[in-house]
């Protein structure tokens, strides 16, 4: 099986998506937002596509491109 989106209805009534991997754990979801009907959390489902179609890779190359230099330490800032 390849990754895929589910679309699904709540418990409050309202609609909601997930995101499973291959291997099929969940790796995203609509983060509780959630969507008043079906139509608009295929919406939600379209956006993030077309998100990820545009996004670039930026940290992933600059994780790539510094490979080596202080591996060990952690890019995370605390809020």
């Amino acid at each position: 099986m390849s990754a895929h989106f589910e679309s699904y209805e709540r418990k409050d009534g309202l609609w909601g998506w997930q995101l499973f991997a291959a291997n099929g754990e969940e790796v995203a979801n609509d983060t509780g937002q959630g969507f008043r009907d079906r139509t608009d959390a295929a919406r939600g489902i379209v956006a993030c596509v077309e998100a990820v179609l545009g996004a670039t890779a930026k940290l992933a190359t600059d994780v790539l491109e510094g490979a080596g230099e202080d591996d060990d330490q952690d890019d995370r800032t605390d809020p």
